[in-house]
This record gives C-alpha cells, sequence and structure tokens, in this order.
C-alpha cells in the first residue's frame, strides 16, 4: 500500500467529465505487489492519463490475501498487475489459460511500458467484453423478438415493444445501467396519441407527444414522424413505421446513457422484429375482422335457411357470450363463443326444405333426419384448424347433447359436453322458445323459465341455468334488441 491506502485514482472524479455531464466509468485495475516502489512508478507512469478514453481507478495490494479481499469487493475488475517470483512462472500454455496478457521482470516496467502494458490489456478485455455483451444481446434480442409473434391486442403489443426494448438494452456487462424512458405512440383519426410509455412518461397514456416532449427532441420526432424515417441522436433513439394500410406509429427512447455501436445495433435490429411483427399484427387483425365478417354473415344466412327469425344468430351469439362471462370464461373464451356461436346450425344446410319448413308434428323418419343436422354439420367444419371454426365444431355437433346423457349424436354426458356446447345448448332452447317458429307460436317469459327451471340438471347444466335465471334481466336485454 502507498501511504496507508488501498486505493488511488489517477483520474477525474468518477462519473463526470470535463463539462460536468455524465461519462463513463474509470476502469478499475490492481497492482499487487509487496515492493511500494513498484506501486509509485505505476502511478507516477500512469498519471492523469486516459486510456481508451477512460481514466483509470488503481487498487493496492501489498499480498495476497489483501488482494483476494480487494477483488471480491471490486469484482468489475478490468486488469490485474501481478508480482510473481522468477523462479514461480508458469509454463506458456498454463499462462495462457490464466489469460495472461505479458510477464516480464520489474525492471522492465519503465514509465512508457507501463502505459503500453495497461493500454494492450485494457484493450484486450474490452475487446472480450464486446464480444461477451454482443452475444447476451443477441440471446436477448432473439428472446424479445419471439415475445412480440404471438397475435395480441395492439396496446398490449406497445407495452410490450417498450419492455422488450428495456431488456435488450439491459446488459449487465455495460459499465453504465440502463436507466431509459420512453413512449409509443399511434396515429388516431390524423393525431398520434400515446399507447404506451415507461420511466418519466408513466402516466402520460392517451395524451399527445407534444405533452411529453418540446425543445430539440420534439423537433426530432417532428422529424422522423414527417421523413418516416428512424434514427439515433445522442442517447435517444426516434422511430417511426407506418403499415401497408397507412397507420403511423412512432417510438421514443431515451437509453438514459450514451449509447455504444453495440447498442445502437441491437435496438436496430430489434425495431426491424417489431416493424415486421407490427405488420403481422394488423394483417392477422385484418383476417380476424374478415371471419367475423363472414361468420355474421353466414349465421344469417343459417337462420334464414332454418326458417328462423334473421336475428336468431345475433341474440344466440351475445346472450352466449353472457352467460360464458358469467360462468367465468376469459375474455379470449368468450370473444371466440361469441363469433363461433351462430354456426351451430350450419348442418341444417343438408336438411330438406320439405322437413325444416313443415308446420306439423314430425313423423319419427323426419326427426331422425333432422337429428343428422349435428353430423353434417361437424362433417362441414371439421378440416378447418383456424381456432374459431374448431370452435364452431364445437357447437354444431354438442349443441343438442343433454347434461343427463340422453342426448344426440353422442349421448355425451355433464363436463363431457364442452362448456361451449353446454352455454349454446341452453341458450338456443331459451331463445327458440321466446321466439315462433313455423311449427310453434312464441312461448310467455314465465312459461319459457319455468320449461328452463324443470331441465334443470336434465337437459341442461344446472349451473348455467342458475347463472341464467340470476341475470335474466339482463339476457332479456339482448333479447328485446335483436327483436322486432
Amino acid at each position: 500500500m502507498l501511504d496507508g491506502k488501498s486505493e488511488y485514482d489517477t483520474g477525474r472524479l468518477p462519473g463526470l467529465d470535463a463539462g460536468g455531464g455524465a461519462a463513463e466509468p474509470p476502469w478499475t485495475v490492481l497492482v499487487a505487489d509487496e515492493d511500494p516502489r513498484i506501486h509509485q512508478r505505476i502511478h507516477q507512469a500512469l498519471g492523469q492519463r486516459l486510456l481508451l478514453g477512460r481514466p483509470l481507478r488503481v487498487l493496492s495490494a501489498c499480498c495476497g490475501p489483501q488482494a483476494l479481499s480487494l477483488l471480491a469487493q471490486n469484482q468489475d475488475t478490468a486488469v490485474i498487475l501481478l508480482q510473481a517470483d522468477p523462479g514461480s512462472i508458469p509454463p506458456p500454455e498454463t499462462l495462457l489459460e490464466l489469460d495472461v496478457t505479458d510477464c516480464r521482470s520489474s525492471a522492465d516496467l519503465t514509465s512508457e511500458r507501463v502505459v503500453v502494458i495497461f493500454n494492450a490489456a485494457l484493450d484486450a478485455f474490452q475487446s472480450r467484453r464486446t464480444i461477451s455483451r454482443g452475444r447476451l444481446g443477441l440471446l436477448r434480442l432473439a428472446d424479445a423478438s419471439s415475445q412480440l409473434v404471438a397475435p395480441q391486442p395492439l396496446r398490449k403489443f406497445a407495452r410490450e415493444v417498450l419492455r422488450q426494448l428495456h431488456a435488450v438494452l439491459q446488459l449487465n456487462a455495460n459499465p453504465l445501467p440502463f436507466q431509459g424512458s420512453g413512449f409509443t405512440a399511434t396515429e388516431q383519426d390524423g393525431e398520434f396519441l400515446i399507447w404506451a410509455a415507461t420511466g418519466c412518461f408513466d402516466g402520460m397514456l392517451g395524451q399527445p407527444p407534444e405533452a411529453a416532449l418540446s425543445g430539440h427532441l420534439l423537433k426530432h420526432l417532428e422529424r422522423a414522424r414527417n421523413e418516416r424515417t428512424s434514427f439515433f441522436a445522442g442517447s435517444a433513439y426516434y422511430g417511426t413505421y407506418c403499415t401497408r394500410s397507412g397507420v403511423r406509429h412512432l417510438l421514443y427512447l431515451d437509453a438514459g446513457r450514451p449509447l455504444d455501436q453495440l447498442d445502437r445495433e441491437l435496438v436496430s435490429l430489434f425495431y426491424g422484429s417489431v416493424t415486421q411483427a407490427l405488420e403481422n399484427l394488423y394483417l392477422h387483425r385484418e383476417i380476424r375482422e374478415t371471419q367475423e365478417d363472414v361468420l355474421t354473415t353466414l349465421g344469417g344466412v343459417i337462420a334464414n335457411r332454418s326458417g328462423e327469425a334473421g336475428s336468431h344468430g345475433r341474440r344466440v351469439s351475445d346472450m352466449a357470450g353472457l352467460l360464458a362471462h358469467k360462468a367465468g370464461l376469459s375474455r379470449a373464451e368468450v370473444k371466440l363463443l361469441r363469433l363461433s356461436a351462430p354456426m351451430h346450425d350450419i348442418g341444417k344446410v343438408g336438411i330438406p326444405d320439405a322437413i325444416l319448413f313443415k308446420p306439423e308434428r314430425l313423423s319419427p323418419e323426419e326427426f331422425e333426419k333432422i337429428r343428422r343436422h349435428t353430423d353434417i354439420g361437424f362433417d362441414i367444419l371439421k378440416n378447418s384448424r383456424r381456432e374459431v371454426m374448431e370452435a364452431a365444431v364445437i357447437a354444431a355437433q354438442q349443441h343438442h347433447e343433454r347434461w343427463d346423457g340422453r342426448g344426440y349424436p353422442r349421448r355425451l354426458k355433464g363436463t363431457e359436453i364442452h362448456i361451449f356446447g353446454r352455454i349454446i345448448g341452453l341458450i338456443d332452447v331459451f331463445d327458440a322458445l321466446l321466439h315462433s317458429r313455423v311449427y310453434k307460436h312464441a312461448w310467455k317469459l314465465d312459461k319459457v323459465l319455468d320449461y328452463i327451471r324443470a331441465e334443470r340438471g336434465r337437459q341442461f347444466d344446472p349451473g348455467l341455468v342458475d347463472l341464467l335465471l340470476a341475470e335474466i334481466d339482463a339476457f332479456m336485454e339482448i333479447n328485446n334488441r335483436f327483436t322486432g
């Protein structure tokens, strides 16, 4: 040690550059030698030098235990200058294994040689660290990109973009921590509004970017928006993307520290993944909306083909969705059921008109033929692997199964019947009884509810019956909305 100290900082104050702004922290190096003259020689040689653009923080140890203690307390140590007896220098293969970059006599440690040795060692350390950060960055980039692939709501996607950008830039090997702030904004009716935010922009959802930025920062963002370009400026990234449908999105991210070349390359690569994922998200939404339109239209066609009022499919769809919600199904499941419910009678396209529109009671043979519509519907839909069509298969095949196992076509019992089949089975009967058909008049509500209660635990899932009866006003509001 020198003057009883174990640390000597040869540079300026850590974290401050000449202008008082943020700067990279000093290199931490350890000199372990029992000869105080070696420590003094190194300190004099390094002086106020900057190596690779950064000052030095030199730790001094006069013995092995003290060196180990300092290393345990300073795990960011980049270089170790270690004393070794001439007779104890290990063979070349061991030096390579220990990552020794130079080995020479203390008599050769001139001021010039000290600077050369430390500069070379720090350069080698920085190169290895950059490679390590690059590998870690690519792994995080791959993981972050994979999180954007799954279809999800646009707002959730926007939040995920910010979260994954943080993960990409939060590399442990980076000497400065990532303390970024940012937001994404989406164009709506000609105006950009913030959809997701982090850091100092938390709480600004729904506001325009002008409320978040000002001065040159806002000018940079306006340039990105107007020129439809993406670029770095200082510690910030400004990105813009326009979908094929013409919707523009903005991204602003201030890392809170200087972005080195690796940081910028990772952000650029990740933003490329974001734009592709966003395009896929819009394409998926367009396909989903087209499916919804087709299913709704087809449901109306089926209802008319079956001799039912055209709004039967709409009522069954909305009431099934309400019952599914009351039964605790997830929002995604409720939406899936609402979309697929109008398809429950698609098999009736294969039933002769003479049977479908017969006003008199059906003969046993005719009833057997109309029962086949569940299998016909299954055969029509079974080959699709789309999630909504798979749900429609369940609706078409199982909506005439009974809780007591006496239904058709497969005589499923209790929870063997999919929850979609149980819900649609109850709602289909409830709606059919409330409305006129070619073979019957509409029933009064009291009579309908008496029938539902009587079939609780027999034809219908008792738990679902209880939910329907408890919320009957809400179900009747849907019925009245689509009646007349």
